[in-house]
């Protein structure tokens, strides 16, 4: 299939957010409770992460979340989530975003992914370098 990548400004989030909030939804039980979608539609509005879609014959297929962390020493393209159908159909498009990222002043670009992504990104060059450990330490009062 034929499928292109869009970034999707803020301004336009309305026009398509019904569209593609339950693939948001999705991404997120994957967040360890760490995002739920309005989380991450309020991040979008703000521009403090950035909505990607993968747009084929029948509309949008995929989504791709990320974000831009600034280090004190570097700036940083992070890749949050990516869910969708048809990967093998969109996952050339990689390259846009890092080329993106690129413009944006980024000298590199990570994935924060569930295990099964870096058999898939080792084919793009990317590599483990860390691990992500989580450990629920049960609900607790806010501290003030």
């Amino acid at each position: 299939m034929n499928t292109a990548i869009v970034g999707i400004p803020s301004t336009q989030l309305a026009d398509c957010w019904n569209g593609i909030k339950h693939m948001v939804t999705d991404a997120c039980t994957h967040s360890n409770g760490k995002y739920e979608a309005i989380d991450i539609l309020h991040a979008l509005l703000r521009e403090h992460m950035q909505l990607w879609a993968i747009v084929g014959e029948t509309g949008i297929s995929a989504i791709v979340i990320s974000e831009i962390v600034n280090y004190p020493r570097i700036r940083e393209f992070r890749i949050l989530a990516t869910t969708g159908e048809g990967m093998s159909d969109w996952l050339h498009h990689l390259a846009a975003l890092e080329n993106w990222a690129r413009s944006q002043g980024c000298q590199a670009s990570e994935a924060i992914a569930r295990p099964g992504w870096e058999k898939v990104l080792k084919s793009e060059n990317y590599k483990r370098t860390h691990i992500i450990l989580n450990k629920s330490l049960g609900s607790s009062e806010t501290m003030q």
